[in-house]
């Protein structure tokens, strides 16, 4: 589920919001929809070579103006959706990659929620799972103003994009929305095959178990490895060192023999308690941080050493070297035998230099 939460309204307006290239999208839609942005992006007090800027970024205030401006001047009530409709990864980069190579949908949705904040630092998401499926959970973390209308419209569009483009099937996935239906109601059949409810409960978007679960179609265990180290690297260029980063580094420092959620957080010296907080707050628990050290170690291990296969199931704490091969198949498709081959492949080893 998807479900709106507020955050402090009094946050710095100057403070940095949305990176250019979501703002390039939206400007691409309105000329697209036969507007000029020129004189909507002047008034925004926005300089059109700022968006030209690899990494730039524009503030809250530039980018409320900029959307109000724009919805006053289309006056259309699908803004918002016609922006979504055209949403598509590979506009991303390495994040786009990471999203898209996870073994998973499960992956993939965790790779979003802590990589998008590259790129947005007006909303974020997070993934809870129960018996049901999984609840895909929609934070702000700016106040938006006028502006929090057409973000919110987009925003739940964006994540079934995201999902399709995994190879989820949006005919399993529904959003549920508080109350009556939307003011898009009506045209939101037009852009997206997933199902909108009307209800009394939080807006959400429910993913069903056998969903999370799907192989994603461009799944690439040796892509998805050498995109996350580039992500890594921009979240702590661009958004500063998170807890999940610090975390990592703790794994990696401890052991994993070693390591426990009480050492790792005594370790940062707060509580396990503040770590586990922290860490939702970021899309994240404990348990998927070190899964994904685990991933990342029996990528490495399995292409630069010659550690037995058992060996390396004993190191990444599992009992039976039969339990490391089927967790590793789960994870990455092939066995781990047959996947060391590939990653000492030219073709591979060609992809992990490039």
């Amino acid at each position: 589920m998807v479900s709106l939460t507020r955050t402090n309204p009094h946050l710095d307006r100057r403070k940095s919001a949305l990176h250019v290239v979501l703002v390039r999208l939206f400007c691409s839609v309105l000329r697209e929809l036969g507007y000029d942005t020129e004189p909507m992006l002047a008034e925004a007090g926005i300089h059109p070579a700022s968006l030209d800027q690899p990494h730039g970024m524009l503030s809250l205030e530039q980018s409320v103006a900029l959307f109000q401006i724009a919805m006053a001047r289309t006056q259309r009530v699908d803004l918002g959706l016609e922006v979504a409709a055209r949403f598509d990864l590979t506009l991303f980069g390495p994040l786009g990659v990471a999203v898209s190579t996870a073994p998973t949908v499960r992956d993939a949705l965790h790779r979003w929620i802590s990589y998008s904040r590259i790129y947005n630092r007006v909303t974020r998401y997070e993934l809870r799972e129960d018996a049901d499926g999984g609840h895909l959970i929609f934070h702000e973390l700016m106040h938006m103003g006028a502006a929090r209308r057409l973000i919110l419209d987009a925003a739940l569009p964006v994540q079934m994009r995201v999902l399709e483009s995994l190879g989820a099937n949006l005919a399993n996935i529904h959003i549920e929305i508080p109350g009556p239906a939307p003011h898009w109601g009506d045209v939101y059949s037009q852009f997206f095959r997933g199902r909108l409810v009307s209800c009394h409960s939080e807006a959400a978007i429910h993913i069903p178990q056998r969903e999370l679960d799907k192989r994603c179609v461009a799944a690439d265990p040796v892509a998805h490895q050498v995109a996350c180290e580039k992500c890594d690297m921009l979240l702590r260029d661009y958004v500063g060192v998170d807890t999940t980063c610090r975390v990592r580094d703790a794994l990696r420092a401890t052991g994993l023999d070693r390591a426990t959620l009480e050492s790792i957080a005594s370790g940062l010296a707060m509580s396990p308690r503040t770590l586990a907080r922290q860490l939702a707050r970021e899309g994240r628990t404990y348990q998927n941080v070190v899964d994904d050290h685990r991933k990342e170690l029996a990528l490495s291990w399995l292409k630069s050493t010659d550690k037995s296969l058992s060996t390396i199931a004993l190191e990444l704490g599992f009992t039976e070297t039969s339990n490391f091969s089927r967790t590793f198949r789960r994870w990455f498709g092939e066995t781990p035998s047959v996947f060391r081959k590939l990653l000492r492949s030219d073709e591979y080893s060609t992809g992990m230099n490039g």
